[in-house]
């Protein structure tokens, strides 16, 4: 229980320490922004952006695997590769990217206690143009490979509706 306690602990900090001690390129939309994350990891989204580049990570529960609890822990950078134009002011970013998602289960007999997946990521965004807050839907796609009780890979899916305050 130690171990998996400090694999979570490890992982936040994996997210918290670039997201601090990156500097911004710009100061519009730039920066470090905290908010609600709804979806197949549903908790709290963070992200640091720089221009065109986001590191971006999420911590909560995976409430779709009911009736067996986990607790997730996603990491991933996106890149904005194509930008949808509302209006001269209003921008719908699309970003493509990578990351990796880590998965304790509770309670102990669960299917698989601990896994692992490597994530290919989509994602659209909306900033409001006087306000700090941004909209964003996020796809994805991965491997999900489970170590205990025996390792087993499968393919997965994840997804999330979120909400981010940018300080």
């Amino acid at each position: 229980m130690k171990k998996k306690i400090v694999l979570v602990a490890l992982l936040i900090a994996l997210v918290a320490v670039p997201a601090f001690s990156a500097k911004s390129l710009v100061s519009d939309n730039s920066g470090f922004a905290i908010g609600l994350n709804l979806g197949t990891n549903t908790g709290v989204g963070m992200s640091y952006k720089m221009k065109d580049f986001t590191l971006a990570g999420n911590v909560g529960f995976g409430l779709l695997s009911l009736p067996d609890m986990n607790i997730n822990v996603d990491v991933f950078a996106l890149y904005d590769v194509y930008a949808i134009e509302l209006d001269r002011q209003n921008k719908l970013p699309i970003s493509l990217g990578v990351g990796g998602s880590a998965n304790i289960a509770f309670p102990e007999n669960a299917d698989a206690q601990f896994s692992l997946a490597a994530l290919g990521l989509a994602q659209i965004a909306y900033t409001f143009p006087k306000a700090p807050f941004e909209l964003y839907l996020r796809l994805g796609l991965g491997y999900n490979m489970a170590f205990a009780p025996e390792f087993s890979g499968k393919l997965g899916w994840t997804g999330a509706l979120g909400c981010l305050y940018h300080f």
